[in-house]
């Protein structure tokens, strides 16, 4: 499992379309094939 805490800024109101991406082009080479699941998006306090 990984975690990543992170914090946005920016907007000056709630954003309701919102967008998560993998950036993974500095790690990709010819042939990769990443599979991602079960990603949660979660409130923290």
């Amino acid at each position: 499992m990984f975690t990543k805490e992170f914090m946005t800024s920016g907007f000056s109101n709630t954003v309701i379309d919102g967008r998560l991406q993998f950036y993974l082009v500095p790690f990709a080479q010819a042939g990769d094939i990443y599979n991602i699941d079960n990603v949660a998006l979660e409130k923290i306090s």
